[in-house]
């Protein structure tokens, strides 16, 4: 996958409102056929302590522990149990490895990846 074309957005809930972020480093591991999602595998390396919310203040607060915990847990992992195709997007069902704690979740890519020139 192309980095330079890719995001990794993530919104958390700050006093009942949405509050959208994004993480500037993590690696993807992608191997699939979009013809046949179903066999393929995502598997995705998140440095949590690439984590903006565009906010100076903001982005000091994320790095404690009642938020992402930089100190114990500097990385975060997701890893597919299945993909599929959806609209002209993918859907990757999966686990995100978050602060230790294990949680199903949905990754979706908006359109088909795009073939980059090595």
């Amino acid at each position: 996958m192309d980095p330079s074309g890719s995001r990794l957005e993530f919104v958390a809930t700050f006093e009942k409102n949405a509050a959208p972020g994004v993480f500037k480093e993590f690696d993807t591991h992608l191997a699939f056929d979009p013809e046949k999602p179903a066999g393929g595998k995502l598997d995705v390396t998140i440095k949590v302590t690439s984590a903006d919310m565009n906010i100076a203040d903001v982005n000091k607060e994320i790095r404690n522990k009642d938020w992402f915990d930089y100190a114990g847990f500097p990385q975060a992992e997701f890893h597919s149990t299945d993909l599929r195709r959806e609209g002209k997007g993918y859907v990757a069902h999966g686990t995100l490895t978050l602060k230790g704690v294990k949680q199903g979740v949905v990754v979706r890519s908006p359109g088909p990846p795009r073939a980059t020139a090595p």
